[in-house]
This record gives C-alpha cells, sequence and structure tokens, in this order.
C-alpha cells in the first residue's frame, strides 16, 4: 500500500481523502521514461536493506509535470526482512529550472565571449596588416632617403649631419618598435608551425626584452587544436609575462606548455614579489581579467595562485 502526508498529496494534486493505494498507482504518476529507473532504485534498496535517493519527473492530477527528489530508507521487521521503505519527496522544478536558466546564460555568455575573441583577433590581424603594409613602407621610404642625404653630409653643417644621424637612430628604433607591435598584435609561426614554436619565440623575445632569465617546459606530443584556443593561450602566457615584467621583480621565470588527454595546459611560474599581501591583484587586476576572459571564451580553466614574497603561478586548461 502506498501511502503519502497531506504535504506530499497537495504537492501532486491528489484529493486529502483519497484512501491509500497501490504502489503501482503511484508508480503511475512518474513519467515512462523515468519509471524503469525509478523501480531499479527501489528494488536495489529493497534486496540490500538499504537508503535510497533519486530525482524523477512526475505528472500531477492537474497534468502538470515536476520534478521531485526523493530520499528514504528500507526498513526492516525484528527477522530482518524488508517490510516497507519510507521516505521524503521534495519539489525541486523552480531550482531545477533556475539551474536550467543560469546554465543557458552561461553557455550564451561563452559564446558571446568567444565572438568577442574572434573580433577581437580580426583587428588585430587588420592592424598587424595595416602596420606592416602602410606604416612600415613608409618607414622604409623614408629610410632610403635620409639614407640619400647621408651620402651628400659634405654638403651639410655639423649641425645638419648630427640631426641627420640622430633621425637614422631614431627611425631604426621605430622600426623596432613596429616590429615589436606586430608581434604582439599577431605572434609569428603560430598559424604556419604550431603553439610549440610560436611559444618558445614569445618566451626567447621576452627574455631579450626584459633580461630575465626564461625557459620553457614542453611535454607531450604536440598536436593541432582549435585556433582560437590556441591563441588563448599565447595570450594568457604573454600577459602573464607581461604581469612578471612589471610588477613581479622575478630573478627567473618557467613556462610549461602540455599536451595531455583532457587538453592542451600552459602553466607560468616565477620567483617574484607575489600578487599582493592581502590577496587582491592590485595592479595585475586587469591583466587577470583579461586572462580569465579568454579563458572562458575558449571553454577552459584558469587557476592563479600566489605567495607573497614566494612568487605567483598562472595555471590555464583549454580543451583540445
Amino acid at each position: 500500500v502506498a501511502r503519502g502526508s497531506r504535504g506530499l498529496r497537495r504537492m501532486l494534486g491528489v484529493p486529502s481523502d483519497l484512501p491509500p493505494q497501490t504502489p503501482e498507482w503511484s508508480l503511475d504518476m512518474i513519467l515512462p521514461e523515468d519509471r524503469e529507473r525509478v523501480l531499479a532504485v527501489m528494488k536495489h534498496s529493497i534486496e540490500e536493506g538499504s537508503s535510497y535517493e533519486l530525482e524523477t519527473r512526475v505528472a500531477t492530477q492537474g497534468g502538470a509535470q515536476r520534478i521531485m527528489f526523493i530520499a528514504g530508507e528500507a526498513v526492516k521487521n525484528g527477522a530482518g526482512r524488508v517490510v516497507k521503505l519510507i521516505g521524503t519527496c521534495l519539489d525541486v522544478t523552480e531550482q531545477r529550472r533556475r539551474e536550467e536558466a543560469l546554465c543557458d546564460a552561461a553557455d550564451q555568455l561563452q559564446a558571446l565571449s568567444r565572438r568577442l575573441v574572434e573580433v577581437q583577433e580580426s583587428e588585430r590581424r587588420r592592424l598587424a596588416a595595416d602596420l606592416h603594409d602602410r606604416v612600415g613602407q613608409n618607414l622604409t621610404a623614408l629610410g632610403i632617403n635620409l639614407d640619400i642625404l647621408a651620402s651628400r653630409t659634405k654638403a651639410l653643417d655639423a649641425d645638419a649631419t648630427h640631426r641627420l644621424r640622430d633621425s637614422l637612430a631614431l627611425l631604426d628604433q621605430t622600426a623596432l618598435c613596429i616590429e615589436g607591435v606586430l608581434d604582439d598584435l599577431r605572434p609569428p609561426m603560430l598559424d604556419d608551425l604550431g603553439l610549440g614554436p610560436a611559444m618558445r619565440w614569445v618566451v626567447e623575445e621576452f627574455s631579450k626584452r626584459t633580461e630575465i632569465p626564461a625557459r620553457l617546459l614542453v611535454q607531450g606530443t604536440e598536436r593541432r587544436t582549435d585556433r582560437l584556443n590556441e591563441i588563448a593561450l599565447l595570450r594568457i602566457v604573454q600577459e602573464a609575462l607581461n604581469n612578471v615584467a612589471k610588477h613581479a621583480r622575478a630573478s627567473e621565470v618557467t613556462i610549461t606548455l602540455s599536451w595531455q588527454s583532457d587538453g592542451v595546459r600552459v602553466e607560468v611560474a616565477d620567483d617574484g614579489a607575489g600578487i599582493g599581501r592581502d590577496g587582491s591583484p592590485g595592479r595585475r587586476g586587469f591583466g587577470l581579467i583579461t586572462m580569465r576572459e579568454r579563458i572562458q571564451a575558449a571553454g577552459g580553466l584558469l587557476d592563479v595562485q600566489s605567495v607573497p614574497g614566494k612568487g605567483t603561478r598562472v595555471r590555464a586548461l583549454v580543451p583540445g
């Protein structure tokens, strides 16, 4: 015989004066797609004399569909034989709907973040092409003109000659600056050679620019993955190294790139000052936000650990 409290009857839309019914009557309220699973749980509880819990969909007497969480246990008699099952039911319909809405919102946010990254990378490529084709060509032409003038310095006074040489030096510095900006906008080798060579180039350029010793450890067999995911990892490493150069006061930094069964991982570990004594990111806050946005768009995971005075460790994982 199946018995239910007034609260359960009210949830199911069953009249309060309805007499006890057969277990089959109770099972009929469970949606057909869930019945076999519910029966299996109940059978196991009876056979083992154990507790149970499950979640199932039911159709109320009014025709509404609800989601119920049921938890209970088997009750034995003095001979150790199971004589009944008792339990409680909780209507979790609204909770599950809210969870589903949150999941949908999270999926939409990830899709939007990914689209923003795509637009950002497209704009980076366009800017890199414009700098290379327009500014680069103008700098080359300017250099040729200055070289021609330099070859005729005998016709110039000392001050003009000095200014010309300064202009040539400034032109060289500007060309190097533009080259660095181009490399940051569109790291070389990523599209053609993959993440490993591109990461190696980033690490080598970091050491040259900052004079901070940096080493790259590569683990696993390299494989190509989603282009935006590769870009996300590369940008995260660039941002982490930028933080090291600006804030960490580190004496060395180690970057680990590994291909694993669950995806591609990177780790950037330095021995610097750490993020902050109060645990806040401080001046690094914007960089950390940028990292989290990129990893969210890639559907990956980001973990940042820091000990004041002992350095910071940034780990990122993307599917692939």
